[in-house]
């Protein structure tokens, strides 16, 4: 800012009396908050600091089951439009995730929005994609003699050997 007649560099009167605790507010806890020459030597040893987690715990894999069942029942209804918006299909199936988790066999007590649903749904989906895709490159170069069953126990094997030692855990849907 240019220097007025009677203001300082920041634009204040130059006679201007800041109140005692004038910046204050804007302190920051040391001890709470990571310095950046911290930060540049934990980026220099390849660490990072553990950061605590916004997320809720993770999905049971009753809650898991109970999701996939409510999105195929609500993505194969022939009653509804297959033109639903993103939202209206998720509240649709939040609806129906809601309605059937008090009973058998799942009897969960969850609290999950639907956002949360349609976000572990997506986490569902890459994760069978890539099982399926595994599985195709099985069946791409089967082995004489073995059945169905014996390629799906080699998908589950080479899944884990292509994803770094990541079981795909999600067989029991």
């Amino acid at each position: 800012m240019r220097d007025q007649v009677g203001l300082d560099l920041d634009g204040f009167p130059v006679d201007h009396e800041f109140p005692e605790d004038y910046g204050l507010e804007d302190e920051c806890d040391i001890k709470a908050e990571p310095l950046f020459e911290d930060e540049l030597a934990n980026q220099a040893d390849g660490t990072t600091p553990k950061r605590k987690s916004k997320r809720t715990k993770a999905y049971t894999a009753a809650e898991d089951k109970l999701l996939c069942e409510c999105w195929r029942n609500i993505g194969h209804d022939p009653k509804k439009d297959a033109e639903q918006k993103h939202s209206t299909f998720w509240i649709r199936v939040h609806r129906e995730f809601h309605e059937h988790k008090k009973f058998p066999p799942y009897q969960i007590a969850s609290v999950r929005g639907w956002v949360s649903i349609s976000k572990c749904w997506r986490v569902i989906q890459q994760e069978c994609n890539k099982f399926c895709a595994t599985l195709e490159s099985v069946k791409a170069h089967p082995v004489s003699g073995i059945g169905v069953q014996d390629m799906a126990f080699q998908a589950l094997k080479a899944f884990k050997v292509q994803y770094n030692g990541k079981c795909f855990n999600l067989t029991l849907l």
